[in-house]
């Protein structure tokens, strides 16, 4: 469900949306199509489908509010800015969907509107929101999840996601692939999705209950790659960084709380 919504209606984003409530199987196939062409035909009508499921599902909880889009409540006419609003929607309702916990993650919809964001960019170089420029500055310096936390009064769900019942049995990030996906997912905004393609194979090792993951060095390349530690129970983000910059710490975020209704 979504909360605090001022400026626009959600459903006003969702013109192409299915009349019958999409399932769960239908909403991740559309994210992964959104992901993949967020500027086609095909994912305007992705992200219709998206926004249908985050409209009324009671699995997903969208907490929308001028701090995390602030473009929307801007005077001037930002362009572009439901498309942009759609994909902090999908990032968020993807990494709920995900985790299995219920609870607004205004970090993993900034991750997604990053990539919209950089996508809108490459097609109109002189497109610019100062908003999301802004964001993106604290993102490549390690300080966004900090920010968002008390910002959004909890913490993300791919970062600090408090176990629930619905948890499975080895924590929210069970696996090596887990863990590698978030891992990239914070990477791509701060040192380039390319820069971090490059250093495939990645790689997850479980060091107790911590998954340290990092890139691999391109033969004949000189240098750090990036590194990121995931603690493996709830996924709380340990550290950041890349071996050419030094380490970034970053520190968790307080214990959810639930948002004012």
């Amino acid at each position: 469900m979504v909360q605090g919504f001022r400026f626009m209606s959600l459903p006003a984003l969702a013109f192409m949306g299915a009349w019958a409530p999409a399932t769960d199987g239908d909403v991740k196939h559309s994210l992964a199509v959104f992901a993949e062409t967020p500027l086609g035909s095909e994912g305007e009508a992705a992200l219709a489908t998206i926004v249908d499921f985050a409209e009324a599902s009671a699995k997903v909880e969208i907490v929308v509010s001028e701090e995390f889009v602030p473009w929307i409540g801007a005077q001037e006419d930002v362009p572009h800015s439901e498309l942009l609003l759609g994909a902090w929607v999908a990032g968020n309702v993807r990494s709920q969907l995900d985790s299995g916990v219920t609870r607004s993650d205004a970090y993993a919809g900034m991750l997604q509107m990053f990539a919209v964001y950089g996508a809108l960019k490459a097609t109109e170089p002189k497109f610019k929101v100062p908003a999301i420029e802004g964001f993106l500055d604290r993102h490549r310096r390690g300080e966004l999840i900090g920010w968002l936390a008390p910002a959004a009064g909890t913490g993300p769900a791919v970062v600090v996601a408090q176990p629930s019942g619905d948890a499975p049995a080895h924590g929210l990030v069970p696996d090596a692939d887990t863990a590698i996906r978030i891992a990239v997912a914070i990477w791509d905004p701060i040192y380039g999705a390319d820069a971090i393609a490059a250093e495939k194979p990645w790689v997850a090792k479980l060091d107790g209950e911590v998954w340290n993951v990092t890139g691999s060095l391109p033969a004949g390349r000189a240098g750090g790659v990036a590194e990121a530690s995931i603690d493996r129970t709830d996924g709380r983000i340990l550290h950041v960084g890349h071996g050419e910059q030094g380490r970034r710490e970053v520190r968790a975020p307080p214990p959810a709380r639930t948002w004012p209704r």
